[in-house]
């Protein structure tokens, strides 16, 4: 049998995203995905890897579509893990393949191999809307996780891209005093044109032009390990640190320090699948124009 997309690997998301494309009357067959025990899988599921991809016109890889280069990104509870090469070994050029933050490397493979690459992330108004998923989601954590009450903090977020600019604006919703710290000139233009209070990245820990001491809530979206050292000497004693980067912050530094400190990442996939998983499906669609 023929299908118009195999969705193989990834998180939450990408069970729902297949459901949306069989709502959406195509024919889709899964494998590797996450297994809701409550959910009932309205499209095929495959019982190996070639199986899927051998049948089916498109490819729906992850996002990221690997972590390390070497195996496709599969959820925990997936018990089988792939090697993309082997799903390499199955390309061909009559299929298009649907992926998330492909490498260099692996974006040349594929390329090569196949009809088409389209890596999600390239879409402007996705990532948009994932960042606004983010923020909500990050807000809503940070309630729950730290002890103040937001109407009186004082909130730092640290960056001002798409999730520290929605992020931002939403804080300011709750917070007492929402200010911005970035490298990049228009970013910060922008955080003053929007009513922000902001600084640069470079005065970080100076105490000038602000005092971080004032600060009792830090949301840091730079994928770099900026809190460290003597700036972590410059905060307040009982600030809550909220990171939603990957090496944003030394866990170890922080915990040696005693300060609070909360990682989440991936938080689309973890905490609104399925809003992103019909994202996805409607952005599959409109670039094949079917």
């Amino acid at each position: 049998m023929s299908y118009d997309f195999a969705v193989v690997g990834g998180d939450r998301r990408f069970f729902y995203l297949a459901q949306f494309l069989k709502n959406k009357k195509f024919k889709v067959i899964g494998f590797n995905l996450f297994n809701f025990e409550n959910e009932i899988c309205e499209f095929e599921v495959a019982t190996s890897l070639q199986e899927a991809l051998m049948s089916a016109k498109n490819w729906v890889l992850p996002i990221p579509v690997s972590r390390d280069g070497i195996f496709l990104n599969v959820e925990k509870k997936v018990s089988a893990k792939l090697k993309i090469s082997e799903i390499l070994s199955l390309a061909r050029k009559d299929v298009g393949v649907f992926g998330g933050a492909f490498s260099n490397c692996l974006h040349a493979n594929f390329k090569k191999r196949v009809k088409f690459i389209y890596d999600y992330l390239e879409s402007e108004s996705f990532a948009v809307f994932n960042a606004g998923l983010t923020a909500q989601a990050a807000i809503a954590q940070a309630v729950l996780k730290s002890s103040f009450n937001f109407n009186s903090s004082c909130c730092l977020v640290l960056g001002f891209g798409r999730c520290g600019k929605l992020l931002a604006l939403e804080l300011k919703k709750l917070c007492f005093k929402v200010v911005v710290c970035a490298r990049n000139e228009i970013q910060l233009a922008w955080a003053r044109a929007l009513g922000f209070e902001a600084f640069n990245l470079a005065c970080l820990g100076s105490g000038k032009p602000t005092n971080l001491k004032q600060f009792n809530l830090i949301f840091n979206t730079i994928p770099k390990k900026i809190l460290s050292g003597s700036i972590l000497d410059s905060l307040n004693e009982e600030v809550f640190i909220f990171d939603i980067t990957p090496n944003g912050i030394d866990s170890k530094e922080l915990e040696k320090k005693s300060i609070n400190f909360f990682v989440s990442l991936q938080i689309p996939g973890k905490f609104k699948p399925k809003p992103s998983a019909e994202y996805l499906s409607n952005l599959v669609v409109e670039f094949l124009n079917i």
